[in-house]
């Protein structure tokens, strides 16, 4: 009730008379109904909201449209088998199911005509000619869902609060599992097993970057084998719990650190809570960027362009990157308020080295300041002997 509400409000806001949505996340904000991955590709399923109306679910996640039905009454029966579309589409005569479908649902509101948001629609020409041809104008409602899903409710936060919980439990995990000989998919593997267990309903790929991949840093995984020495720089991001993500960097080394190291990773954490320290009610992301270095020279680099991954910080929810986006590059000075979460991420490698350091904090921000939700240990390297 809560999101629904949220985003009706956004819509007056923004002069929408219906939105419809084939973003998985929107759809689960909307509806509440749960798009897995492997039904994602063909961008076939979606969710059609008049403003003064209630949602309406086309699914394919099952078979029986009546058995959707039985699972999800909080939608009275507005559930309907998914006609062909999607990405499928790419003539106009492929639109008239859909057509007829989606104008009768807006007649019923007395929508005839106005204007409707077409949310990752994945047609987008082929599907605005058609609604344009039967009397609507469109646009792309992309901001007005940042809006929407930008201030948490308690629920909602419960789930981040959860989805960081179960984090913790696979840093745990890994830290356990890493020496010499061990692989980066290895740890990778039995990060995912954590999470899982403890109730994940999807995860995104780590990021399991060690030795020279640390510098310059690779956002993958691979089998290269740890061996004594080497960094490993770990980011659990899209662990999700009813639907609530996690995005969480901590930094590892097999066996013990030197002092040069130490000092890279205390350059890496000093960025971070100096931009965290700025983060409380009235004050914007411009804030957080004024602590991060503007000088690309400081990377090594002669672009800030290409530093803009260095120090940077986004909301985090329902999708795993939402509004506020910002970094040490640019920012749209966002003002923070209660109820935000935002991922930090910093990351530094001294010159000439073949190792650099990241760390990540999810936060919340709150009356008078900001809840770090991301617990496991950031004050240094984590240290791991065989």
């Amino acid at each position: 009730a809560y999101r629904l509400e949220r985003t009706k409000q956004m819509m007056e806001e923004d002069g929408l008379d219906a939105i419809i949505t084939w973003e998985p996340w929107d759809i689960r904000y909307i509806a509440s109904a749960y798009v897995p991955m492997a039904t994602r590709w063909g961008g076939q399923q979606f969710v059609v909201l008049p403003r003064n109306g209630e949602p309406h679910l086309f699914s394919y996640t099952c078979y029986a449209t009546e058995a959707l039905q039985e699972e999800m009454p909080w939608l009275n029966g507005r559930v309907w088998a998914a006609p062909e579309g999607g990405k499928f589409v790419t003539r106009l005569e492929q639109t008239d199911t859909f057509l007829q479908r989606v104008c009768g649902i807006l007649a019923e509101y007395g929508i005839t005509s106005g204007l409707i948001g077409l949310d990752a629609c994945p047609s987008f020409a082929v599907y605005a000619e058609a609604l344009q041809r039967a009397g609507f104008s469109v646009t792309d409602p992309v901001l007005t869902m940042f809006k929407a899903r930008m201030i948490k409710n308690e629920d909602e936060l419960a789930c981040v609060r959860y989805a960081c919980y179960a984090a913790d439990a696979a840093f745990a995990a890994i830290q356990k599992a890493i020496r010499p000989g061990v692989r980066e998919c290895e740890l990778q593997g039995l990060g995912m097993e954590a999470l899982y267990s403890l109730g994940a309903d999807e995860t995104m790929d780590f990021v399991v970057a060690s030795g020279p991949r640390t510098f310059p840093l690779h956002i993958d995984y691979t089998d290269r084998i740890i061996r004594p020495g080497d960094y490993i720089d770990i980011d659990i991001n899209g662990n999700s719990y009813m639907g609530y993500k996690s995005c969480y960097y901590r930094t590892f080394i097999c066996g013990e650190a030197n002092e040069e190291q130490k000092e890279g990773f205390e350059v890496a954490r000093k960025m971070m809570y100096d931009g965290m320290a700025q983060i409380k009610p009235g004050n914007t992301t411009a804030h957080i960027c004024a602590q991060w270095p503007k000088d690309p020279a400081f990377w090594g680099y002669s672009d800030m362009a290409a530093c803009q991954h260095f120090a940077k910080g986004h909301g985090i929810g329902l999708v795993f990157q939402e509004a506020p986006f910002f970094s040490c590059a640019y920012n749209d000075a966002t003002e923070l308020r209660p109820g935000m979460v935002l991922a930090l991420e910093t990351w530094y490698g001294p010159r000439g080295a073949d190792f650099g350091a990241g760390i990540k904090e999810t936060v919340l921000v709150t009356e008078t300041g900001c809840d770090v939700l991301t617990h496991y240990r950031s004050d240094q390297i984590i240290e791991c002997q065989a």
